[in-house]
């Protein structure tokens, strides 16, 4: 006869259980809102818009003004630096979704849209069309 061994411990069902509660609470305490994202999207602008002055390049018949060019556009970057201004433009094209674990943001930009994830304390921006 074979005898059955008694089980021992937390079922597994019990601990699943469990860890799947704790997860969706630390989502929801995570869920980075409408302030972070702000701060988040203005430091994205400001080093996308580095990168754009770094890259600048003026067609062959405008290189005497290629200097003056680079500066007028270091000058508008640092002319940001009002990461409070910068913030304040960007909130007013925004939107928000908020499903409480997560928040979808959608920046409306000249170029389209762009949408970003925030959940956990991060945000993720996903890549245009």
């Amino acid at each position: 006869m074979s005898e059955s061994q008694p089980k021992s411990g937390f079922p597994k069902s019990l601990l699943f259980g469990a860890i799947s509660i704790a997860t969706v609470g630390l989502a929801f305490v995570t869920n980075p809102g409408r302030p972070a994202y702000l701060n988040y999207a203005a430091s994205q602008f400001d080093d996308r818009f580095g990168s754009l002055c770094q890259g600048l390049e003026l067609p062959g018949f405008l290189e005497q003004f290629q200097d003056s060019a680079q500066q007028a556009c270091e000058g508008l970057r640092e002319g940001s630096d009002d990461l409070e201004l910068v913030e304040t433009a960007i909130d007013s094209v925004t939107d928000r979704q908020n499903y409480g674990v997560f928040s979808i943001y959608e920046t409306k930009a000249p170029q389209g849209s762009i949408k970003t994830i925030g959940a956990f304390g991060q945000f993720v921006s996903l890549p245009g069309k």
